[in-house]
C-alpha cells in the first residue's frame, strides 16, 4: 500500500478530531494511530456499532440452531407478551425485517429529543413491550426506517432463546472465541435485557477482530462462528437506506465500492473491504461537544468516505512486517512506515499528539 496515501489518511482523520485509526491488510497492521488524549487499549463507546454486534449475535443463533429462521414472525416469538396495535402488518413482521430496519413500525429517531420514540422507549418500565406495542406505519420489508427498537427486540430475543442476556451470550459465543477481552456493556433493563441499540464498549483492536471475522466469511481459527450466507447478505446490502448507503443485517454498505461497515454516531467505524483484504477501524469523540460542525457530527463524516475510497490511490506492495516506528510528541512531522518491506519516509503534520505504528497483527489476535 502507498505510504504517502496512508500518511495523508492519518492526517485527515486527525483533522476531524477522531480518537483512533487502524488499518489491517493481509492480517497485518499497516497503520495505527491514536490522537490525544486517547491511547491504545482503551475501550471506546461504540454507539450504534452495537447494533451490528447484535446482528452478529443473531447470526450465531442461526449457526447454532437456537433460532430456526430469520423469516420467523416476531409476534410468534413474543407470544407470551400482551401486545397492542396488532394487525396483519404487525403479524407479518419478521426477524429479518428487524435486521434490515424495515419492520414497518411507526418510529421517530432523529435528534434524540424527549418527544421522540427512541427516548420514550428508554423511559418505559418495559422497553421490549414498548417497542412491540408501537403502531405500524407500513408493510414490513418494504421501506427503510432507522429504528433503535428493532435491535432492542433482537437483544430481548437472545434472552428468550438462550436464557442469557446479550452481553453474557456474547462473552461465551463471540468474544471468547475471538479473544476479545476489552468488552463492556451498559446495565441490563428491568427485565434483564441488554441494550441492543447502543452501549457496547470495545478497544480498536477488538473492534478489528469483528471486522476480520466478517472478512473471512464468518470463520475464525477453523471454527465457523456465523454462516457464510449471512456475510454474503450483509455485504450485498439489499435494502436502500439513507445518505447513499445500503443496509442489511444491521450493517451499512456501499456495494458499488465493495465496502460494508458497522457505523456509530461520532464516527465509530468497522470497515471491511474484501477485495483488498482490508479491515479498517476508527473511533471518534462527541464532536458536537468539541465544537465541530454538524457535518462532522453526522456520524458519516468525510473521514468515513475517505476510508471507504482510499484504496483508489494504492499501489501494489507486499505486506508490512515488524513494528518500525513509534511517533509520540507535539506536532510530529516524520514517521517511517515499513511498506513493501522497504522503509519509506512519509510526512505527518498537523497532529496535536499521536502515535503511529506498523507491524504484525494476527499473532496478537491469538494471544
Amino acid at each position: 500500500m502507498d505510504s504517502a496515501s496512508l500518511a495523508r489518511l492519518v492526517e485527515t482523520v486527525g483533522t476531524y478530531k477522531q480518537d483512533s485509526l487502524m488499518i489491517i491488510r493481509h492480517g497485518k497492521i499497516v497503520a495505527e494511530a491514536y490522537y490525544a488524549p486517547y491511547v491504545a487499549g482503551i475501550s471506546h463507546d461504540l454507539r450504534s456499532v452495537t447494533k451490528s454486534v447484535i446482528g452478529t449475535l443473531t447470526a450465531i443463533q442461526l449457526q447454532t440452531g437456537s433460532l430456526d429462521s430469520v423469516d420467523h414472525p416476531v409476534m410468534d416469538l413474543f407470544a407470551d407478551k400482551q401486545i397492542q396495535n396488532v394487525d396483519d402488518r404487525k403479524k407479518a413482521m419478521t426477524v429479518q425485517s428487524l435486521l434490515d430496519m424495515t419492520s414497518g413500525m411507526e418510529w421517530v429517531e432523529k435528534a434524540y429529543t424527549p418527544d421522540e420514540t427512541i427516548m420514550k422507549m428508554y423511559e418505559s418500565p418495559d422497553r421490549t413491550v414498548f417497542v412491540l406495542n408501537q403502531p405500524m406505519a407500513g408493510t414490513p420489508g418494504t421501506s427503510f426506517n432507522y429504528n433503535g427498537g428493532n435491535p432492542y427486540l433482537l437483544s430481548a430475543l437472545i434472552n428468550k432463546k438462550s436464557g442469557q442476556n446479550a452481553f453474557d451470550f456474547a462473552r461465551k459465543e463471540l468474544f471468547e472465541p475471538l479473544g476479545i477481552k476489552s468488552a463492556k456493556w451498559g446495565a441490563v433493563d428491568a427485565q434483564g435485557v441488554t441494550d441492543g441499540e447502543a452501549g457496547l464498549f470495545l478497544s480498536p483492536h477488538d473492534m478489528a477482530k469483528i471486522g476480520y471475522l466478517y472478512l473471512h466469511n464468518g470463520r475464525w481459527d477453523g471454527r465457523q462462528i456465523i454462516p457464510p450466507s449471512w456475510v454474503d447478505r450483509t455485504k450485498a446490502g439489499g435494502v436502500t437506506a439513507t445518505f447513499g448507503f445500503h443496509y442489511a443485517n444491521l450493517w451499512w454498505s456501499l456495494p458499488e465500492k465493495g465496502a460494508y461497515m458497522a457505523q456509530g454516531r461520532h464516527s465509530q467505524l468497522i470497515l471491511v473491504l474484501p477485495k483488498l483484504d482490508v479491515v479498517a477501524v476508527m473511533t471518534g469523540i462527541d464532536v458536537a461537544a468539541a465544537g465541530l460542525s454538524n457535518r462532522a457530527a453526522a456520524g458519516r463524516t468525510p473521514c468515513m468516505n475517505r476510508l471507504a475510497t482510499f484504496a483508489a490511490t494504492r499501489r501494489r506492495c507486499g505486506s508490512p512486517s515488524g513494528v518500525v516506528s513509534n511517533v509520540s510528541g507535539l506536532r510530529p512531522t516524520i514517521s517511517a512506515l515499513n511498506v513493501a518491506r522497504t522503509p519509506v519516509t512519509v510526512n505527518i503534520r498537523s497532529l496535536s499528539r499521536c502515535s503511529v505504528s506498523a507491524g504484525p497483527w494476527i499473532p496478537r489476535l491469538r494471544e
